[in-house]
Formats: structure tokens, C-alpha cells, sequence
């Protein structure tokens, strides 16, 4: 049994950690990265990043709701965040934010069902303004886990043809910006 204390580093922690929980770790964690197909890189970014709020793609599947209401909604209902904290997580105004709450709930009054997923949005990605919200969500899936047009419209229960034209109009966005 590894017993970590205050150390070189000048640390406190007091934990303890065994070879079996720790086997236990490793193992979940190599799954984990060959399931979603990361990099070790990646891994140790997602390990380090312990701030970063991610979304499971799944709750984007609700079509009565824009992905801006979807985000707030998810947010405030199932994971218990304040409108501020939402607002500045999504550098939007506390305004806009209790706007996409009310007009979410008076679409959709349940709570939003998530499933089991393969692919995970972190939540920092829709701080980038210069873009719609299912812009970066598009761009995102398609740059990051290079999914086809008709993946990410089956993931996100729209048409293929719509995915390729919110890609392309991001694309023609960012293009705009760069020069």
C-alpha cells in the first residue's frame, strides 16, 4: 500500500492508494483511451483538465430544443450549476442564460434524458461566440473524432445535409477571421 504524504513537492494529500486499486485504475483507463480512441497525450490532458465541465453528446439528441436551451437546461437541472456560473462558463450574459432556461422549459418541461454515449463535448468549446452554438458542436465532432456528415446527423438526430451546411458555414466563418 502506497501511503502519499507531504513530500519534495510539499503537498499535503492523504490518501491511500493499493496496487489493486490502482491495477483496477490503469486497466479502466487504457479501456477507456483505446474505446474512444485517445492519444496518451489526451489522456493525460483530460487527466489534468479537472475543470472541464463535458457534456454527453446524447442530450443533444432532443430536437424541441435549440443547443443553446439544451446546454443551460442540462446545466441547471442535472448538474445543479447557478445562472451566473452558467453565464460565465458560456461567456453569455446571466440575461441570455435565464432566457434559454425559460424558453427550454416552456418547450420541454421534463428533464433532458442522457444515454450512454461514446463521445463526450467539453463544455469550454461554446465560449467561442464567433460562431453558433450548433457550429461549434458540428465543427467539433467532425474535427475532433472525424466523424462522416451522416454520423453526426444520426448523433444529433438532424439531416446529413443540414450537418454539411452548419459545417461549411463555420468553415466560411473561421475562413473570414483568419485573413
Amino acid at each position: 500500500m502506497y501511503q502519499e504524504g507531504k513530500g519534495n513537492n510539499g503537498l499535503d494529500a492523504d490518501f491511500l492508494i493499493d496496487g489493486d486499486m490502482l491495477v483496477k485504475f490503469k486497466k479502466e483507463l487504457y479501456k477507456y483511451q483505446n474505446e474512444e480512441n485517445l492519444t496518451q497525450n489526451e489522456v493525460i490532458e483530460l487527466l489534468e483538465n479537472d475543470n472541464e465541465i463535458f457534456l454527453p453528446v446524447s442530450i443533444f439528441e432532443n430536437r424541441d430544443l435549440g443547443v443553446l436551451e439544451i446546454i443551460v437546461k442540462y446545466l441547471k437541472e442535472e448538474l445543479h450549476y447557478s445562472l451566473k456560473e452558467i453565464g460565465d462558463f458560456l461567456n453569455r450574459s446571466n440575461k441570455s442564460i435565464w432566457s434559454s432556461l425559460s424558453q427550454a422549459n416552456k418547450k420541454y418541461p421534463d428533464r433532458i434524458i442522457e444515454s450512454d454515449c461514446s463521445f463526450v463535448i467539453p463544455l469550454s468549446i461554446f465560449q467561442d461566440r464567433s460562431l453558433a452554438v450548433l457550429e461549434v458542436l458540428v465543427k467539433y465532432l467532425k474535427e475532433k473524432y472525424d466523424l462522416k456528415f451522416s454520423q453526426i446527423g444520426r448523433i444529433l438526430c438532424r439531416d446529413h445535409r443540414t450537418i454539411w451546411t452548419v459545417y461549411n458555414r463555420a468553415k466560411k466563418k473561421q475562413g473570414k477571421l483568419k485573413k
